[in-house]
C-alpha cells in the first residue's frame, strides 16, 4: 500500500515517510497541494497525509480537488494551526482523521493503519457496486440492453480495477475501431472477444494494472457482454470518444 506525505516542511517529510517506510509501508512525498495532486492523478496512492497550511495549494485546496476529481484515496490532514472550524471543514471534505501537531510517530502510523483499512472496504464496496451495475444490465433489470450504458459502465469498472492506470475500451463494427473510453494503451489488448463476429470488444489495461484473477473476472463479463449485444441486434452503440 503506498502512503503519500505531503508537507512543504523538509524535516518533516524526511521523518514521517523514514519512520513509515521501517513498518513496511511504501511511501511517496510532495512538498505542496500541487504536486500531491499531481502524484495522486498518476494513480497509485491510497493514503494522503497532508499539513493544511502550505505555499502554492494547501491541504484544504487538496481535499476539495480530490473530492471534485472523484479521486478513490483516503486522506489524513495535520496541522499546527487547528481550529474548530478547519477540523469541521476538513472532515466534511472527507478527511479521515484530523491530527494536531506536534503528533507522536507512533500515533501517526495508527492513524495510517486505520486509513488503509477504510480504504480497502471502500474500494471493496466500490467494486461490488460497479460489478452490480453491470450486471443488472445484463439480466435487464432495468428494461432492455442498454448498449451505450453496460459498456460505459464496464469500463468504469476495468479503470476502478486499474487503480488509475491506463485504460481503454474499444469496440469494431463494421470493421473500424473506436473508443468507448479512452486512457492511452500501449502495445496488444489485455482482453479482446468476438474477433470472429461483427461486433468485437478489446480492453486494454497498463501491464500489471490487474492481477491474473481480475484479469480472468474481466475477460468472463467482458465475453458476456459481447454475446447479449450481438444476441440482442444492438444498434445503437456508443459514439467515439
Amino acid at each position: 500500500m503506498s502512503i503519500l506525505v505531503v508537507d512543504d516542511e523538509d524535516a518533516i517529510t524526511e521523518v514521517v515517510s523514514e519512520y513509515l517506510r521501517t513498518r513496511g509501508l511504501q511511501v511517496d512525498v510532495a512538498s505542496d497541494g500541487e504536486q500531491a495532486l499531481a502524484r495522486i492523478q498518476q494513480g497509485g496512492v491510497h493514503v494522503v497525509l497532508s499539513d493544511l497550511r502550505m505555499p502554492v495549494r494547501g491541504g484544504m485546496s487538496l481535499l476539495e480537488s480530490i473530492v471534485e476529481h472523484r479521486l478513490r484515496v483516503a486522506t489524513i490532514v495535520m496541522t499546527g494551526f487547528g481550529t474548530v472550524e478547519t477540523a469541521t471543514q476538513a472532515l466534511k471534505l472527507g478527511a479521515v482523521d484530523y491530527l494536531l501537531k506536534p503528533v507522536r510517530l507512533r500515533d501517526l502510523y495508527d492513524a495510517v493503519l486505520e486509513a488503509l483499512q477504510l480504504y480497502q472496504a471502500r474500494r471493496e464496496s466500490d467494486r461490488v457496486r460497479l460489478s452490480v451495475k453491470v450486471y443488472e444490465q445484463l439480466l435487464e433489470l432495468h428494461g432492455p440492453v442498454d448498449p451505450t450504458a453496460v459498456l460505459l459502465d464496464f469500463a468504469e469498472l476495468a479503470c476502478f480495477l486499474s487503480q488509475g492506470s491506463a485504460c481503454r475500451l474499444e469496440l469494431r463494427e463494421g470493421g473500424q475501431w473506436r473508443a468507448v473510453k479512452a486512457a492511452g494503451h500501449e502495445g496488444e489488448p489485455s482482453i479482446a472477444v468476438g474477433a470472429e463476429q461483427g461486433l468485437a470488444l478489446s480492453l486494454w489495461l497498463a501491464e500489471g494494472a490487474v492481477d491474473d484473477e481480475q484479469l480472468a473476472f474481466l475477460e468472463r463479463l467482458l465475453a458476456e457482454i459481447q454475446r447479449r449485444l450481438v444476441e440482442a441486434g444492438a444498434d445503437e452503440l456508443p459514439e467515439p470518444v
